[in-house]
């Protein structure tokens, strides 16, 4: 919405709902060209977040603790920085990691990845369905009608009343 709210600030009423009304269709129809033509799982910027999740999840070390109830530990790389080699768990049922992204995003994390890879699941099975392509593309199989002439717009019953005890005038 930003976007299609600058440049509207102090412009009359009329040209205030033309400029956002005919801003908000452009984006529309530019992330609808963008939705028709993607042609990966998850839309562009979740399937890079996805394939960086999913290259560090292969340096993850990994041990079942308990395959039915999908109970696992992850250990993470120990990188020359000294970061990394933490350890987190994963309930794979559950969808929940120790470390609260798959919980937070309702997005696998690396260690979530990781054990889906060693258990043999595609990992895609386990992302949420509003992140896919088919959900995104979704949202833009509506459409805009053109608003008509401002001549034919209907009056409202209601005025906007200011708080007069919100009012105050400084005299200097």
């Amino acid at each position: 919405m930003n976007n299609a709210l600058r440049g509207a600030r102090q412009l009359p009423i009329k040209a205030c709902i033309d400029l956002t009304f005919n801003r908000t269709v452009h984006l529309f129809r530019k992330y609808n060209n963008v939705a028709m033509n993607c042609n990966t799982p998850l839309p562009s910027c979740m399937w890079r977040l996805f394939r960086k999740r999913e290259t560090h999840a292969q340096s993850h070390i990994l041990t079942e603790f308990n395959y039915n109830e999908g109970v696992y530990r992850i250990v993470t790389k120990l990188q020359i920085n000294g970061k990394g080699g933490n350890a987190q768990t994963v309930h794979y049922y559950q969808q929940t990691c120790t470390c609260g992204k798959w919980q937070m995003e309702m997005f696998p994390c690396s260690h979530a990845i990781a054990v889906c890879s060693y258990r043999g699941d595609n990992p895609l099975s386990i992302v949420n369905t509003v992140y896919t392509t088919m959900t995104y593309r979704q949202q833009y199989t509506s459409s805009f009608l053109p608003l008509s002439h401002v001549d034919y717009w209907l009056e409202s019953d209601w005025k906007i009343k200011a708080d007069d005890l919100k009012l105050s005038v400084f005299y200097v």
